[in-house]
């Protein structure tokens, strides 16, 4: 399958860090899939999840968010309500959405996800702890604060611990917590966290 190659080999690109190359492979692979499975095949939406991520971490928020959209209306016709794809591409528009301002619809797109996260994976998988970070940056945007703490130092926690994690989404959960740090006057804490950051991104 030469779409799912690509979209493999997009995965490793985008766990090293290249955005670019990530994205290339991630339209190439869509392109094919849009081709020979049609507009509304529930891996075509799959893999505009995907894509949308790259494209939101490059700034192209705009295109991220339609892919993700497309891909909910495809999943809501294709698949049932709590399936795991559903799930994880309510929560990366959660996520878009919380970088937009859209605090209230991402907090209930986050929350919506990590239900159906929990019942399909249970409640320790990576996957679920990035679902409870997400809801914590909607919670900190709302100025739930304690709240968004609670929820996003035990997420980052389990993502760090986990190995199984995709780097990116250990990353996204340090960058939240730091910046939760930073908006209360913690300096300091904040601070370490962005060195780990910086390190991070030297060996991504």
């Amino acid at each position: 399958d030469i779409a799912q190659a690509l979209i493999n080999l997009a995965f490793l690109s985008y766990d090293a860090g290249d955005l670019a190359g990530a994205t290339a492979l991630g339209r190439q692979a869509l392109a094919i899939q849009l081709k020979v499975l049609g507009p509304t095949h529930p891996e075509a939406a799959a893999t505009m999840s995907t894509l949308a991520r790259g494209l939101a971490e490059s700034g192209e928020t705009a295109e991220a968010e339609v892919l993700l959209r497309n891909a909910l209306t495809i999943f809501a016709s294709a698949l049932p309500a709590d399936h795991p794809d559903v799930a994880r591409a309510q929560i990366e528009l959660a996520g878009l959405l919380t970088t937009d301002g859209d605090y209230t619809q991402a907090l209930q797109l986050a929350q919506t996800g990590s239900a159906s996260l929990v019942q399909a994976y249970g409640a320790d998988h990576w996957l679920v702890a990035n679902a409870g970070s997400v809801q914590g940056g909607a919670l900190a945007g709302l100025g739930r604060l304690d709240e968004a703490e609670t929820q996003l130092h035990a997420s980052y926690g389990k993502l760090e611990q986990d190995k199984s994690a995709r780097v990116a989404f250990v990353m996204a959960a340090r960058q939240r917590l730091a910046s939760l740090y930073r908006a209360t006057g913690r300096e300091q804490q904040a601070a370490a966290l962005e060195a780990v950051q910086q390190a991070s991104h030297g060996t991504r």
